[in-house]
């Protein structure tokens, strides 16, 4: 069954739509895993990495972004 991709509008990449998976874990009952990821060259795809990049070379109040 094809899940709906869920939209997250983060503070310093914009909006990005991911797809993903919620996995069971077997040796602990009631417990899921959700692995989000973008489609393949995709705006998201995309801004994931821009993120990446930021939050490597970022050092301050991971809450404040300069143009917000």
């Amino acid at each position: 069954m094809a899940v709906k991709p869920k939209r997250f509008d983060h503070p310093v990449v914009g909006e990005l739509t991911l797809r993903f998976e919620n996995l069971s874990v077997a040796d602990a009952p009631g417990q899921h895993l959700v692995v989000y990821h973008a489609d393949p060259d995709s705006p998201a795809e995309h801004a994931l990495a821009l993120l990446g990049s930021y939050a490597a070379t970022f050092t301050g109040d991971p809450a404040v972004h300069p143009d917000r």
